[in-house]
This record gives C-alpha cells, structure tokens and sequence, in this order.
C-alpha cells in the first residue's frame, strides 16, 4: 500500500468523503514548520530572518500546492483519487496551477511574480548574509527584509483571496475543514 493509498483509504471506500485525514496530516504539517521556526527563534536569533522569509514564500507555497490539489479534488465528486494520483508529484508551483486552472482564475501570474521576487532576491550570498545577520528588533529598517515580508504578505492575501473566492466551487466538508 503506498502512501497516498492510506491517505485516501476513506475516499476508496466511500467517494463522496474528502481526503480529510490527507488534509488534516497536511495542516498538521505545516503548523509544526512555523512551531519549528517560532521554538528556534527564541533558542537562537540567529538565522530568523531568512527562515522567517523561507516561510513566507516557499514554505507556504508547498503547504498552499498540496492544500489547492486536495481542495480542487473535491471539485472532481466521484474521481477524486484520479485527479489526486494525477497531480499529486507535480511541484508546489503546478500544482497551485492546476487548482487556479480548474477554476478558471487568470491571477496565477501573480503566484509567478511574488515567487521569482522572492528567488531573485535570495539567489544573491550578499542578501542571505543580511538576512542570516539580521536582528530581529532592526528586521524593517533592512531594506531587502522590508521588501520581502511585504511580498510574503502579498502572496498570502492572494492566496487567501483565492480560497475565499472559490469556497463554494469546493463541497463544504473540504472548506469548513479548513476553519472547524
């Protein structure tokens, strides 16, 4: 049995139910990667900075890839372990395509622009020094930090728009699972 099959075990006996137990392991997941980032924060300053701006960008659209994958399958009713297997290897980044697509929503380029502002700011070792150097009482007066955290900012607000706006394209038990 793979992985993927135990997470939808529930959804092969019973296709109307969501991959909740994918879900819940997912929220979980992701909860325990900024428990990670708070708990070392205060072991350690050091490298807070570019942690904090991992997990504001790439951090988020790895938890957000899986999250629109498994809320875009209950779109699918009775074939959602099909479009689950189908895209479940793709990376973060098509996978977000694949729920902005099936949704018929053109702002995925904004998803692009945010993520490359992100990788062409963090390709260069000056940056990541200043970041890994950063104190965290000075983080807004670091230019590159300002410019960073508000382009994390806006890829979760468009993230969020996103799910808001497609909440009812998605059965109930997928979304109020999110909240509940």
């Amino acid at each position: 049995m793979s992985i993927l099959d135990y997470y939808l075990k529930h959804v092969k006996e019973e296709p109307e139910k969501e991959a909740l137990v994918l879900l819940n392991d997912l929220i979980k997941y992701f909860r325990n990667i900024c428990i990670n980032v708070e708990f070392s924060f205060w072991q350690d300053e050091s490298k807070w900075g570019i942690r904090n701006v991992k997990l504001g960008h790439s951090r988020i659209l790895i938890y957000a890839g899986l999250l629109l994958l498994i809320l875009t399958s209950s779109k699918h009713r009775r074939d959602k372990i099909h479009f689950l297997r189908k895209h479940i290897y793709a990376s973060p980044i098509d996978k977000i395509y694949t729920a902005y697509d099936e949704h018929n929503d053109s702002n995925f380029e904004h998803i692009i622009a945010i993520y490359n502002i992100f990788l062409s700011k963090l390709v260069h070792d000056n940056v990541r020094e200043e970041l890994k150097c950063l104190e965290y009482p000075d983080r807004f007066s670091c230019g590159c930090y300002a410019e960073l955290k508000a382009n994390s900012d806006f890829l979760q607000s468009e993230l969020t728009r996103f799910i808001l706006e497609n909440r009812r394209n998605w059965t109930s038990k997928a979304f109020e699972y999110l909240v509940f």
